[in-house]
């Protein structure tokens, strides 16, 4: 394991950034091919989705679950893999970023990413927020999430799978995608939903842009 973060600061400055959920919405998103030519971040499971049309550049995994059976979830062709934390793990294959303990919540401490040094990341109750804050460190704007659903109804590999999981949407969640857009604006950088019929945007959390055309398709 290599601990890089410090080094991969403005590694893509000027360039954009996507993080995608994995949220039923993807089956239905046009032109996600044209992903293969963009910095891409993907969170959770991804890996069971084997209708990826494209290799992203990044995989991060948050959820302690998945850390004890991470070399199920790796996938294959990614430039880096990402384990977040709040204690070193040391897992081959995976870098390793830390993060604050659980109770220090994005919505009390803030988005990170935005420093001139580097701080952990603070806990949003969600994978692509440690994604977007990894992506800010990286210099990259905008920031488009995709497959962000954020219900935990459905996967783009079982869009029918309703079983509750996890916690689940809350106010918490909400308000960390709140409060990471806020922060990011003040800094002059840019978050939007690409989800078609996204929670986050249709609650005015973030503002929307379809991705097809965001991707020229």
């Amino acid at each position: 394991m290599r601990y890089v973060v410090l080094d991969s600061k403005g590694r893509h400055k000027g360039q954009r950034a996507f993080v995608l959920g994995t949220g039923p919405s993807l089956l239905v998103t046009q032109g996600l091919s044209r992903l293969q030519q963009e910095v891409v971040f993907v969170c959770s499971r991804m890996k069971l989705w084997t209708g990826l049309p494209f290799v992203p550049t990044y995989q991060v995994i948050t959820e302690p679950l998945h850390v004890q059976e991470i070399h199920r979830w790796e996938m294959e062709g990614v430039r880096e893999r990402f384990l977040v934390s709040n204690g070193f793990l040391d897992r081959k294959g995976w870098s390793w970023i830390p993060k604050e303990p659980q109770e220090h919540y994005l919505v009390q401490d803030g988005v990170r990413g935005l420093e001139e040094s580097w701080m952990p990341l603070t806990n949003g109750r969600s994978s692509v927020l440690a994604a977007v804050q990894i992506a800010l460190w990286m210099g990259a704007d905008p920031i488009y999430l995709a497959g962000c659903e954020t219900t935990f109804k459905g996967h783009a590999w079982d869009p029918e799978d309703v079983r509750p999981r996890g916690h689940g949407v809350d106010a918490r969640v909400v308000d960390a995608f709140r409060v990471a857009h806020a922060g990011m604006r003040n800094k002059g950088r840019s978050l939007v939903d690409c989800t078609p019929s996204g929670y986050l945007s249709r609650q005015g959390v973030l503002p929307y842009e379809a991705l097809e055309e965001v991707l020229g398709v």
